[in-house]
């Protein structure tokens, strides 16, 4: 669905956060960046994704959250 919408407007979609399961059942969080590419008239014939993995980054907020609850 965020494919489409960079397509049909576009428009760049930055620092999309998910929480996705991988094939061996672990919990990851992914900061996902969209951006068009488009063709010389300017018509948009892919998009650039850029991914990182946070898993590390959002365990680590998590736990100070927990550690400030105490």
């Amino acid at each position: 669905m965020c494919d489409r919408r960079v397509r049909e407007s576009g428009k760049a979609e930055l620092h999309i956060i998910e929480q996705w399961q991988r094939a061996d059942g672990q919990q990851i969080w992914l900061d996902t960046s969209k951006m068009p590419l488009p063709d010389a008239k300017g018509n948009v014939f892919g998009i650039l994704l850029v991914t990182e993995d946070i898993t590390k980054r959002q365990m680590a907020q998590e736990e100070l959250k927990q550690q400030n609850k105490i």
